[in-house]
């Protein structure tokens, strides 16, 4: 058996028999060793690789766990809103039920509403073809419910109207209403409307055509028309009447005034002149001279009074305006009563109707004579107006008054009820507005044309 210890050698001698195999050894060694850190080196290279991959997946992972977590919540979030959509559906399913039951209460209430209205009433698309119709559009047009989406003038109907489509045509392009009074061939009568239907949307969707019996009206307006007619030639007979009373007035004026003037008075100047001479001849007493000298003095009363008298009866209205003929008045109150009377006019109220103004001149001037009579008063205002197509004139005191209601019932004395009769008559207005202590206030209006026209026979 040999031994595993080496042989010894001298010293400083190595043995070069066991030097080479143990050099080979150890490179043999160092190369393992070599290897090996390398390997090593790899390993923990690997090591740290895998730890580092682990470390990123542990990463991964706690993220995955947040996001699971955060998806757990969403979830949860949605679980809780699905609940709450499932709620408003269930909500919403029940007013859709409710809509509903409410459209077919209302389709049921416009049903009876079609077939209980006496109004025929048609629905039409915008093509013009027929989508519903009320019962009563059956007596009216040889209509079935078969017609329903058949255009409109391809069905027959018993009236004289021969646009209808025409007309409802226009509505659908104007869109504005259209009204027709049309006869059907029984003799009634129709009021026939065309509206466009529009939708809750306010879109055009169509037309409706409504037909309401309106025979009953038409003959009333008939009757109306025709008795219009008569009154208007009794209206007319009345004012013709009233032309010719005033006419015949206005002679009648003229030709008292004309006695006046030239018989009464001259038959007083007559005997007043020779009572003059009397006394100059001196042919009686000194009472008997007296009694000529107021002879003389009564027959001047009697010709001033007969000239007032004359001047009163035909007045210098003639062919002047109204403004002028007042301004003439107010100076004969003034003259004449010594009242005073302040006149305001706009206009001249200058027109051809010689009737017209004497009959405002006459009224004007016995509304300030009851001024004068009643009112306690020594002035009093006057004011003419003009206006497009009336004259206005107004007379005022700051008089006693009196009570209207009273006054225009006739019991008053003052004649306003003849002044306001004859400005009616003529399509005039009268107004008086008065109290007792607190004056009174007269206004009267009546139409007429400014220099032209015959106010009185075109009222």
């Amino acid at each position: 058996m040999e031994s595993d210890e080496p042989s010894s050698a001298p010293a400083g001698e190595p043995d070069e028999a066991t030097d080479v195999p143990e050099n080979g050894r150890v490179q043999e060694l160092r190369q393992e060793l070599k290897q090996t850190k390398k390997e090593l080196r790899a390993t923990i290279e690997e090591y740290e690789t895998s730890k580092q991959e682990m470390r990123a997946a542990n990463e991964e992972l706690r993220s995955m766990n947040e996001e699971y977590r955060s998806m757990t919540e969403e979830l949860e979030t949605s679980k809780e809103e699905l609940q709450s959509v499932n709620e408003e559906l269930k909500t919403v399913n029940h007013e859709l039920e409710e809509k509903v039951e409410e459209l077919r209460a209302v389709n049921s209430d416009l049903k009876n509403l079609m077939a209980a209205t006496d109004i025929g009433t048609l629905f039409l698309d915008r093509e013009l073809r027929i989508q519903r119709y009320t019962p009563r559009i059956e007596e009216l047009f040889n209509i079935r419910q078969t017609d329903v989406d058949r255009p409109i003038d391809e069905l027959t109907h018993h009236l004289d109207y021969d646009t209808l489509k025409t007309d409802a045509q226009d509505v659908l392009e104007s869109l504005t209403p259209v009204e027709r009074e049309v006869r059907s061939e029984e003799g009634e009568w129709f009021l026939v409307r065309f509206h466009p239907y529009r939708t809750v949307t306010d879109q055009i969707d169509g037309v409706v055509i409504s037909f309401v019996e309106i025979t009953r009206r038409v003959e009333a307006e008939q009757e109306l028309r025709a008795t219009n007619e008569a009154l208007q030639e009794r209206s007319e007979q009345v004012q013709a009447l009233s032309e010719a009373l005033t006419s015949a007035e206005e002679t009648e004026r003229k030709r008292l005034s004309q006695v006046l003037h030239d018989d009464l008075q001259q038959t007083i100047f007559a005997a007043r002149m020779r009572v003059n001479h009397l006394i100059e001849a001196r042919d009686f007493s000194g009472e008997a001279s007296e009694l000529a000298t107021r002879t003389v003095e009564l027959l001047d009363e009697g010709i001033e009074t007969t000239r007032n008298l004359s001047s009163e009866l035909d007045p210098p209205v003639g062919d002047q305006s109204l403004r002028d003929s007042l301004e003439w008045l107010t100076f004969q109150m003034q003259e004449s009563y010594d009242f005073s009377v302040e006149l305001e006019a706009k206009g001249t109220a200058k027109t051809t109707d010689k009737n017209l103004r004497h009959l405002l001149f006459r009224l004007v001037r016995e509304l300030l004579f009851n001024v004068v009579k009643h009112a306690g008063v020594e002035e009093a205002a006057l004011f003419l107006a003009e206006e497009p197509d009336r004259l206005r004139v107004v007379v005022e005191d700051e008089g006693v008054g009196f009570d209207p209601e009273e006054a225009l019932s006739g019991r008053s004395g003052l004649g306003l009820v003849s002044v306001r009769e004859r400005i009616e008559m003529i399509g005039g207005t009268f107004e008086v507005d008065a109290a007792p202590g607190e004056g009174t206030r007269i206004a009267i209006e009546v139409p007429w044309e400014e220099n032209g026209g015959e106010a009185l026979s075109q009222t």
